[in-house]
């Protein structure tokens, strides 16, 4: 009997896909961990760290400096704004003065953008830190974070409208 290579292919690809039963397959018994009810609760050690003293002084100069800041903006941001609203065409004397003004707000900014930094670098060094960061240490900086972004979201929106009304 002569058989073509070409039926052959097939019918070695087909041959390939099957497994000898004799390579010992996993056995369907129960294992030690099906054994365990899953409902029971898991007895997990509770890290109860206070926030550690050192960074809680890190935070606090942080924010008394980004609020310091903050108020410094809020306080310079009016004088911006009219100015800004008093703006000519480019290069005019009064769009000149619009943006000083504008640089000056910026300016104010600084020490906040600063401290948002810091604070950021803290962060990046509690979560390499791994297991070492308390959730108390975590929370403070968590919680110092979200109020400084809701200053600076508050200070970008400042800075655009007033931006915006120069440009004209």
């Amino acid at each position: 009997m002569i058989r073509s290579p070409i039926l052959a292919l097939p019918m070695l690809m087909l041959a390939a896909c099957v497994t000898p039963s004799a390579q010992g397959e996993p056995s369907l018994a129960r294992r030690a961990a099906e054994a365990i009810d899953p409902r029971l609760p898991v007895d997990v050690p509770v890290d109860a760290r206070a926030v550690d003293p050192a960074l809680a002084a890190q935070i606090e100069a942080l924010m008394t400096e980004a609020r310091n800041s903050a108020a410094a903006f809020t306080a310079t941001e009016p004088g911006a704004q009219a100015k800004a609203a008093a703006a000519g065409p480019p290069e005019s004397e009064s769009w000149i003065a619009a943006q000083a003004a504008l640089a000056e707000l910026e300016r104010t900014r600084a020490p906040f953008t600063r401290a948002l930094g810091d604070l950021d670098a803290l962060r990046a060094a509690s979560a390499r830190s791994g297991d070492r960061a308390s959730p108390a240490n975590i929370a403070a900086l968590e919680a110092a974070a979200a109020e400084l972004l809701a200053m600076s979201e508050r200070q970008n929106a400042a800075l655009d409208a007033i931006r915006a009304q120069i440009a004209g």
